[in-house]
C-alpha cells in the first residue's frame, strides 16, 4: 500500500501574529498561512504568547506557538530591545518542535533571524527572509545616533543571513539593495472584502493603522482643522501616538470630529472602510501599505503623501484612483477638501480603486509564494 505523502509544514516567524495583534505583516503572514493551508501546506505562527491558557493553541487551521511573552499581553506596539531579544533567545526550541521543511520569517525585529539562520543551516531546512520594509538611515532619524546606528547595523548584517529574501515591493528591494531578492506583493483577501456589510457609523475621512512615529497621523488631524468644510474623522488602530493624537484633536477643537476606534479586527476595520469616503495614509516609511489596497477594494480613494520610502504611493495613480500629495498639512487638506466637495470625480475614483484592487488578490499572492516554496523545499 502507498503511503500517504506528509504536507509540507511552513513556520511563519514573526513576534506578533493575527488575530492576537493587528498590523499589516500578521494580516500578511495569516492570510497566507490560511490560503497555504487550503493549498496543501501544515502552517504555524511561532511567534509571543498573546493568548490564555496553553502554550500553543489553534485558530483558523493554523497552529500558534507561544514562543515566549512579553511585559504584557496586550502589545501596544512599541518594543524595548529586551522583548525581541527574549523571543529571539527563546525560538530556536520552539522550531524544533514545530519541525518545519521551511522558515518564512519577517525580517524586522531581526534579533530573531540568528536562531532562524542557525536552524537552518543546522537542519538543512531553507530560510526564506520576508523584507516588509528597509528603515535604512531612518534608524538615525527616529532613534538617535548611538542606537539608530546599533539598528541600521544589524539591518544591514540582516541582509546576508539568507540566500532566500522575498521583499513586499520593489520599493523595499531598491533600499534594502537586495538585487537578487523575489518581490511578491502582499494580497488582499477581496471575498472577504465582498462579504463585509457596511458599519452603521458613517464617516467622511478614514485612517486604518498603528498610530506610531512616521505614519504621520497627527498631519490629517491638523488638515482636518484647516479644511473648508469641517468631516468626521475615523482613525482605526492603537500605538504609542494615541494619547498625543487625543490630546491634539483636543488643542484643535475636533473632538466632536475624530473618533479613535482603537485597535479592531480586520473584519471590523474593513466594514468602517465601506461606512467612509476616503482612506487618508500620510505615512513617511511604508513597505508596501496593505491598509490602502483594503481601502481601494472597499471602493475608497485613497489620499497618501510623495515620499522616497513611501511604497503606498506606488499603488495609487495621482488622480485616477486617489491622490498623491506633499507630506503637508494644508497639501492634505486641499487634497480632501477637493475629493469631497466633487460627489462625481469621487464616485470615478471610487471605481478606479477597486479595480486597481482587483490586481492585489490575495490567492495571486498565495500562488506566487507556494511556488517559490515548492521549488526551495524540493532543492
Amino acid at each position: 500500500m502507498a503511503h500517504k505523502k506528509s504536507k509540507a509544514k511552513i513556520s511563519f516567524v514573526y513576534d506578533m501574529a493575527y488575530p492576537y495583534h493587528i498590523g499589516g505583516v500578521e494580516v500578511r503572514n495569516y492570510g497566507l498561512a490560511k490560503r497555504l493551508g487550503q493549498k496543501g501546506f501544515e502552517t504555524h505562527m511561532l511567534c509571543v504568547k498573546l493568548w490564555s491558557g496553553k502554550d500553543s493553541t489553534v485558530f483558523d487551521g493554523i497552529k500558534y506557538y507561544g514562543v515566549c511573552s512579553y511585559a504584557t499581553q496586550k502589545f501596544r506596539g512599541k518594543r524595548s530591545f529586551w522583548e525581541p531579544l527574549k523571543y529571539a533567545l527563546s525560538l530556536y526550541p520552539a522550531l524544533k518542535t514545530a519541525g518545519p521543511d521551511l522558515i518564512d520569517a519577517s525580517a524586522f525585529p531581526y534579533l530573531h533571524l540568528l536562531p532562524c539562520a542557525l536552524y537552518s543551516k543546522m537542519h538543512g531546512v531553507p530560510l526564506v527572509i520576508t523584507w516588509h520594509m528597509y528603515w535604512g538611515d531612518w534608524w538615525i532619524k527616529y532613534k538617535g545616533f548611538l542606537a539608530g546606528s546599533a539598528g541600521l547595523l544589524v539591518e544591514r548584517l540582516s541582509r546576508h543571513l539568507s540566500k532566500n529574501n522575498i521583499c513586499v515591493s520593489e520599493t523595499v528591494r531598491g533600499l534594502a539593495g537586495i538585487s537578487d531578492a523575489y518581490v511578491v506583493p502582499n494580497g488582499v483577501d477581496l471575498d472577504l472584502v465582498k462579504k463585509i456589510p457596511p458599519s452603521k457609523k458613517k464617516s467622511d475621512i478614514i485612517y486604518v493603522g498603528r498610530l506610531i512615529d512616521g505614519k504621520n497621523v497627527d498631519l490629517i488631524i491638523k488638515a482636518l482643522s484647516q479644511m473648508r468644510k469641517k468631516a468626521h474623522l475615523v482613525i482605526v488602530g492603537d500605538g504609542p501616538k494615541r494619547q498625543y493624537l487625543e490630546e491634539l484633536a483636543k488643542q484643535w477643537k475636533l473632538t466632536g470630529y475624530v473618533e479613535f476606534t482603537g485597535a479592531l479586527n480586520q473584519e471590523e476595520a474593513l466594514s468602517h472602510m465601506k461606512s467612509s469616503k476616503i482612506m487618508v495614509h500620510p505615512s513617511s516609511i511604508e513597505g508596501f501599505g496593505i491598509a490602502c489596497v483594503e481601502a481601494m477594494a472597499c471602493g475608497l480613494p485613497v489620499v497618501t503623501v510623495d515620499s522616497e520610502n513611501n511604497a503606498s504611493n506606488k499603488l495609487i495613480r495621482d488622480g485616477v484612483d486617489g491622490v498623491v500629495t506633499k507630506p503637508r498639512e494644508e497639501c492634505l487638506a486641499s487634497a480632501m477638501d477637493a475629493l469631497l466637495s466633487d460627489k462625481t470625480k469621487l464616485k470615478k475614483m471610487s471605481h478606479n480603486a477597486v479595480n486597481k484592487a482587483s490586481k492585489y488578490c490575495l490567492g495571486i499572492q498565495a500562488e506566487n509564494i507556494s511556488e517559490i516554496y515548492t521549488r526551495l523545499i524540493a532543492d
